[in-house]
């Protein structure tokens, strides 16, 4: 389950506020919006945010909302930033 408080800029997935130090600045509700939340996501769903978050079009527009599984191609295996944590993805 995904939540926002977009006055405070905050992500909240299942309870836990995530520490995102890589997004340029707080997180913001999208003129376009999708969805109402918080918002459980269904199995074989994925939702996608960008990291510079108030002008990506990511999951909460409307345009793209929720990606199914199977249509997700990429796989992270290289961490660049932060660059204390540099190497590769388990």
């Amino acid at each position: 389950t995904i939540d926002f408080d977009f006055e405070k800029g905050i992500v909240t997935l299942n309870d836990e506020v995530l520490e995102e130090k890589y997004i340029s600045e707080p997180t913001t509700r999208n003129d376009e919006a999708a969805f109402e939340y918080p918002l459980t996501i269904p199995e074989g769903y994925v939702f996608v945010l960008g990291d510079n978050r108030n002008i990506s079009m990511d999951s909460r527009h409307a345009k793209i909302g929720l990606v199914p599984e199977d249509e997700v191609i990429g796989k992270a295996v290289l961490r660049v930033y932060p660059f204390g944590s540099f190497g590769t993805v388990e």
